[in-house]
């Protein structure tokens, strides 16, 4: 399984304001974890994610596995596109490679729930809710270091990370970074997806596909492509608010 990324940068005519988009961002997401980095004085990461990498309370630890996509505009045939067995393939592989490293990590093997769905705007996932009991020498950087990236937004067999790479013909930057904060008693990090990177006048939104055995490149492209407008929606951000130099940059593999 290979998880690869679209950025799409698009260019206004005067420098974006990221606290009004912190605004769009706050009024349009009703679900999902919302997230705002300064990096710089003209440079601000921000998004909505779905996906919880991990949450800590005291020893015990929750964990999402989401992966596999089907759009509500599908309409009625949307729960056996949500639960085809590609979907199902795809999202077992994600949730296989997090429990196995929570095992190494647990006093005993992790709980998994049954799958169900779970809906972040207009995109269903394939959802499964895993949880364990932390041993009492792993710390924080040690779930960290353990499950990120994860194959729903990176590669199996993990050791091969690096051909992502040579896929993309981007830089992730910060996207699909664990976000989130850490205590003694209680630690949260989500996944930093559905996002954008603003650099003054320039907006580069970041979007992304799970490529598994089965997979079609024109249903992997309308998913990409409808994430990609789902988080213009969430930033506020409309075609006709938009200048003429738009660039896209993909490579499919």
């Amino acid at each position: 399984k290979t998880a690869l990324a679209r950025k799409t940068t698009l260019s206004f005519d005067q420098q974006l304001n990221s606290a009004e988009f912190l605004d769009n961002l706050r009024i349009n997401s009703s679900t999902g974890t919302t997230y705002f980095v300064k990096l710089k004085e003209n440079s601000t990461f921000l998004g909505c994610s779905p996906e919880q990498l991990f949450e800590r309370h005291n020893n015990k630890i929750y964990c999402d596995s989401i992966a596999g996509t089907a759009t509500v505009k599908e309409g009625p045939q949307h729960s056996n596109i949500l639960f085809s067995n590609k979907n199902i393939f795809e999202h077992q592989l994600v949730s296989d490679y997090i429990k196995e490293t929570l095992v190494r990590l647990c006093e005993k093997d992790p709980v998994v729930s049954e799958l169900s769905k779970i809906n972040s705007h207009s995109i269903d996932h394939l959802y499964q809710l895993i949880e364990g009991t932390l041993m009492k020498r792993v710390s924080d950087n040690d779930v960290l270091r353990s499950l990120h990236p994860t194959p729903a937004v990176g590669i199996l067999p993990k050791k091969h990370i690096n051909k992502i790479k040579s896929l993309e013909n981007l830089q992730r930057g910060w996207y699909t970074a664990p976000i989130g904060w850490l205590g003694k008693n209680s630690s949260e990090f989500s996944v930093a997806i559905r996002g954008g990177l603003i650099t003054k006048n320039k907006l580069h939104v970041y979007s992304g596909v799970g490529i598994v055995e089965g997979s079609k490149y024109d249903e992997e492209w309308e998913e990409v492509t409808h994430k990609y407008n789902l988080i213009l929606s969430l930033l506020g951000v409309y075609e006709d608010s938009l200048s003429s130099e738009v660039i896209n940059e993909l490579v499919t593999g």
